[in-house]
């Protein structure tokens, strides 16, 4: 049992001395889910026309004045490699959005653009596995 509280208390001194001094700053944007808004006869809710990409880089625009240091998306981490493989794609400009599945995405359209624009190395998938359905929602 003195292991234990010697062990406790050592790690309580550690992370006292060489603990964060500063407080982190977290910011949380939730989304519509981009791809799904899309109605191909409603060209208003094509996320990909002139006058929508004018108004997302406004948007993003205000979101990169917060200079982020990390975003994390809604994708589990078994979709970290092909998140990784995009995001290089995309900041090299290989990554044609109108071309691939889900460009509509606010992953593509918002982190994306934030990460690129902001030097950010990685974008880290954060979600779980089994989270909340909008089928549940049906029933309210």
């Amino acid at each position: 049992m003195k292991k234990i509280t010697i062990t406790i208390l050592l790690l309580g001194f550690l992370l006292n001395c060489y603990g964060q001094e500063s407080k982190t700053q977290i910011l949380l944007l939730g989304s519509d889910h981009l791809n799904q808004l899309y109605k191909k006869e409603y060209s208003n809710t094509d996320v990909l026309t002139v006058k929508n990409q004018k108004e997302i880089n406004n948007f993003t625009n205000l979101i990169e004045r917060f200079n982020p240091d990390m975003i994390g998306i809604e994708e589990t981490r078994d979709q970290q490699s092909r998140i990784d493989s995009l995001y290089n794609l995309y900041k090299k400009n290989n990554l044609n959005l109108h071309t691939l599945k889900d460009g509509r995405s606010e992953i593509y359209q918002i982190a994306f653009k934030i990460g690129k624009n902001t030097g950010v190395k990685k974008i880290t998938c954060i979600n779980y596995k089994g989270g909340t359905s909008q089928n549940i929602l049906i029933n309210f």
